[in-house]
């Protein structure tokens, strides 16, 4: 997320210049983790989407993809966050009994 800041300062001549700054959040800065989704034999397909889409700010769309994804290769990648936000949304995940891991890109 970034904000723009416009200054205009008084040049010599009278005039304003237009001057932009741009200030960044620290979270842009970090490291980018992958959130992966395992396949397993205890939970339905439909209940694995609608985990997903209460969990995580994927569409029941995605969601699918991500489900089908993971039953068919064994594995399928939810989302690339900063680390502190993928261990949250891994957490909350295991909780309703989802199998995740996490992997640093």
């Amino acid at each position: 997320m970034t904000a723009s800041l416009a200054a205009k300062p008084p040049s010599s001549s009278g005039s304003t210049d237009a001057r932009t700054t741009t200030l960044s959040t620290a979270s842009d800065h970090l490291p980018l983790w992958a959130l992966l989704l395992h396949d397993d034999d205890v939970n339905e397909m439909g209940e694995v989407c609608e985990i997903l889409c209460q969990v995580t700010p994927l569409r029941l769309g995605s969601a699918f993809a991500v489900m089908l994804r993971a039953h068919r290769e064994g594995v399928a990648r939810v989302c690339e966050t900063h680390q502190e936000h993928a261990e949250l949304l891994a957490h909350r995940l295991r909780l309703r009994g989802l199998h995740v891991s996490l992997k640093p890109l």
